[in-house]
């Protein structure tokens, strides 16, 4: 959708030119990093899965329908007694004692009835009804599964924000590069300009007989040097544009992009020793890690409640049929109630293996997180270091600006009465921009060392205000 709208808008208006502020292209690209977009996808999934643990705390609701046939049963209810199927006990003591056959002739009548029943099993049994449990202790894998499902939605707001810091940084650092390639364009222009009036001099002198033709000649190649500059500096200019606007997944042309703000040094004050301890605190990487630590622990507890029981009770309301011809068929009742425990009391050791693989897990990030410390630290002793040298270079720079800035002036006057020469006066204009090119540098070199202290740190004013939107912020 995003890319839609700026592809209509870039179609109608490509023919003006966009001026806009870093936090446009912060913004554009936040909404528009595949990596975020992925992130937040996986963020909605941490939010279905704390409603999967939450939902086991719900009875569980099943409906139950069975049907069975018997090809071949067993009867435990066959009261046929000896060979032939004679069912009178008499007949089997039939030559016994006078005693044998009075007791026997008393039992022939009860179960002479008895046998008359059918109790041979039905072929056909059905069953339907619902049947409900409620886990009454769930070894403690709901409580834990929620504290899972949090603690993963929080280390995928620190990932989030991580990859947030990394594209504010790229896109600042791609930013000032911008200007600087606009500002250095500027001065080399400017040095075309100046190195164009020296030569029209320099002929105007020659005409009049008071200059040499080797003074022409060496202002027209002044004028050519400045030019091939100037066509160098374009190409930086638009170099450093393409890769603003692709670090912003920006799609226009370079061209058409105007950078209104100027160079200047950004203002930090923050030693290395409090810098440190707000990275220990602030660091999205390092609280990613803290998150992802209280994750594998929550883990090895949910791991090590597979040893404890779970206990449980529901109920069920069942119609039961048995018949042999589908006639036959009528449900009758059977309801109940139940309660019941389940022990793990043996499996191989599987159990205790899973929980020693999640100590090895907690071991493995413990380590993990001491060398990303390590790395962390190094990186932001690195950087005050370039800080310290691009604010030397900076100091070093403007005061060869005073210098020939002086001297400049010193120049024009001393040419105005012939003390020295238009080469020698052309030379000190050069010189002016030379000097105002190494500030410029080193201006870039202390914005770039700030900013790359200011992600490590977890510096939120790297973030800014997204919100607010230049005029043009509309055309991307």
């Amino acid at each position: 959708m995003i890319q839609a709208v700026t592809a209509i808008l870039l179609s109608t208006l490509c023919l003006s030119a966009m001026e806009l502020s870093r936090d446009d292209l912060l913004r554009h690209a936040l909404d528009s990093s595949e990596t975020i977009v992925q992130i937040k996808k996986d963020q909605q999934s941490a939010v279905s899965i704390r409603k999967e643990y939450y939902a086991k705390v719900y009875p569980q609701i099943e409906g139950i329908v069975n049907y069975e046939h018997k090809l071949k049963s067993y009867n435990p209810y066959d009261f046929s007694f000896g060979a032939g199927g004679s069912s009178s006990i008499s007949s089997m003591m039939d030559g016994g004692s006078v005693n044998d056959t009075i007791l026997a002739g008393t039992l022939d009548q009860p179960l002479g009835s008895i046998s008359k029943i059918d109790l041979t099993p039905k072929a056909n049994t059905y069953a339907m009804g619902i049947k409900v449990t409620q886990a009454i202790f769930a070894q403690g894998k709901v409580v834990t599964g929620l504290k899972i499902a949090d603690a993963y939605a929080q280390s995928l707001e620190q990932k989030c924000q991580a990859e947030q810091f990394k594209l504010a940084k790229e896109i600042t650092v791609s930013w000032y590069g911008a200007i600087l390639a606009e500002e250095n364009l500027k001065i080399r222009q400017e040095s075309v300009a100046i190195a164009e009036e020296s030569h029209r001099l320099a002929v105007a002198r020659f005409l009049a007989g008071k200059g040499t033709q080797i003074d022409t000649m060496n202002t027209r190649f002044a004028v050519q040097e400045s030019k091939s500059a100037v066509r160098s500096a374009k190409k930086d200019r638009t170099l450093a544009i393409e890769k603003m606007l692709t670090t912003a997944s920006v799609k226009t042309n370079p061209d058409d992009v105007t950078i209104a703000e100027s160079l200047e040094p950004e203002l930090f004050t923050l030693t290395e020793a409090e810098a440190y301890q707000q990275m220990i605190k602030q660091n999205r990487t390092i609280t990613q890690l803290d998150d992802a630590t209280e994750l594998q622990e929550l883990q090895t507890a949910l791991t090590k409640s597979d040893f404890l029981p779970i206990i449980y009770a529901g109920g069920a309301l069942m119609g039961i049929s048995q018949f042999n011809d589908p006639e036959d068929f009528k449900l009758g009742g059977d309801h109940k109630v139940f309660i019941g425990m389940s022990l793990p009391l043996f499996s191989g050791g599987q159990r205790m293996q899973k929980v020693i693989q999640a100590g090895y897990a907690e071991e493995k990030l413990s380590a993990q997180k001491s060398d990303v410390k390590k790395l962390l630290t190094l990186g932001l002793s690195a950087q005050y270091e370039e800080l310290a040298v691009a604010r030397e270079e900076f100091d070093e720079a403007q005061e060869m600006v005073n210098l020939t800035e002086k001297a400049r002036t010193i120049s024009v006057k001393a040419f105005e009465v012939g003390q020295i020469t238009l080469q020698d006066l052309t030379m000190s204009e050069q010189n002016a921009r030379l000097a105002k090119l190494s500030q410029n540098a080193a201006v870039f070199k202390i914005n770039s060392a700030i900013t790359s202290i200011r992600e490590l740190i977890g510096d939120e004013s790297l973030l800014h205000d997204t919100t607010k939107r230049s005029k043009d912020a509309t055309k991307i």
